[in-house]
């Protein structure tokens, strides 16, 4: 497979007004995809990448071919790019020498440090836009007291905030979940508490625990976020349900689209990302691409129950939750965050054995699938 890719390599890629050493700069880039995939132990990210590979090689050769707008091809490209960069990122989490408690200080710096520009942020003062301000005229368009960090936008980082708050049930690290919750809640992002909420039931598994964080996000969602007021139309009230709409509007276009998808980089010609990041695997990559996401939770599903690995299981489902009402994988903090967690669940594969408490016996490496 691979010596036929490097053998097309002159041809998939060159495009009119393009010379054939650009096009085969670009298929470097893509041949990275399926070649980094390929050495990863996990199936379903694999196999993916490789037909996410085959994706982009069929919307690049038919705008080359005319089949389709230039724009589609090289949209397709970048995608790749992207996917390529995020599976390195994976297969170097996986791979990596340092201990797992050092990733998480430094997961926990990372949002200590958001978490006190979100608290200058909350006071109006805006230092990274003073920063910026120092090479190229800037300013925060956003109303007056909205924490950002360093991510542009309230849910973004609120749902990157919840994502890191399992890291912080370590030791001293949990004084910091107090401002960090706050700004969460302030944040006035009901799709963050909901993941919080999730997360609080997944590492705690109580009943009790359950009913709280429901009750909890209940009374957020519909008496703070939506300021007590009843939502009469909300076609009109939530833009999310609209794009949601539009998405499954431009899905069954085709009955080939609603299996296979459109193709990566593709947007349906909506401005931005479709707020469900498996809604957007499904345009993409059509009721395949959700089969992937099925076989992959299916291969770590002792992972993700392990009691060993119950902090970033619990990121995972944190984010997991998260991508139900936003696109953090298009956010590159958040994106990282996710990455990372896939590697460590995945290099930190296990077998529950007996119910002993806090016992548990580590194989060997499993075939996954």
């Amino acid at each position: 497979m691979v010596l036929l890719i490097f053998c097309a390599l002159p041809f998939l890629f060159i495009a009119r007004g393009m010379t054939i050493w650009e096009g085969q700069r670009i298929a470097l880039a893509m041949i990275f995809l399926p070649m980094v995939a390929w050495q990863l132990n996990n199936k379903p990210i694999r196999w993916f990448a490789v037909y996410a590979f085959l994706w982009v090689v069929f919307l690049r050769v038919a705008s080359i071919t005319q089949r389709l707008h230039p724009v589609v091809g090289d949209a397709a490209v970048g995608a790749g790019f992207f996917l390529s960069i995020a599976i390195f990122i994976i297969y170097a989490s996986e791979h990596i020498k340092i201990d797992s408690d050092k990733i998480y200080d430094i997961i926990c710096w990372f949002t200590v440090f958001q978490v006190i520009l979100g608290v200058f942020q909350a006071n109006n003062i805006y230092p990274i836009v003073l920063i910026n301000s120092l090479v190229v005229p800037c300013v925060m368009e956003l109303p007056p007291g909205w924490t950002t960090g360093t991510m542009g936008n309230n849910n973004f980082y609120a749902g990157f905030l919840a994502a890191s708050a399992p890291f912080f049930m370590r030791g001293r690290w949990k004084w910091f979940l107090i401002p960090l919750i706050t700004l969460i809640l302030r944040s006035n992002t009901s799709g963050a508490v909901l993941a919080v909420a999730c997360g609080a039931i997944w590492y705690w598994r109580q009943w009790k625990i359950a009913v709280v964080a429901i009750a909890f996000t209940g009374i957020y969602i519909f008496c703070l976020d939506s300021n007590g007021e009843v939502y009469t139309n909300l076609m009109v009230q939530d833009a999310r349900l609209w794009i949601w709409a539009k998405a499954f509007e431009y899905i069954f276009q085709l009955w080939i689209g609603v299996i296979f998808g459109y193709g990566p980089g593709q947007t349906g010609n909506l401005v931005y990302p479709y707020h469900n990041e498996f809604l957007q695997m499904w345009f993409h990559y059509g009721l395949v691409g959700l089969g992937f996401i099925g076989w992959y939770l299916w291969s770590i599903r002792y992972a993700l129950i392990a009691p060993t690995n119950r902090i970033i299981s619990t990121s995972f489902v944190v984010s997991m939750a998260f991508m139900t009402t936003s696109y953090p994988m298009h956010l590159v903090q958040h994106a990282m965050l996710v990455l990372i967690v896939m590697g460590l669940l995945q290099k930190r594969m296990v077998w529950p054995t007996m119910e002993i408490p806090c016992k548990w016996t580590t194989y060997p490496r499993m075939k996954n699938g």
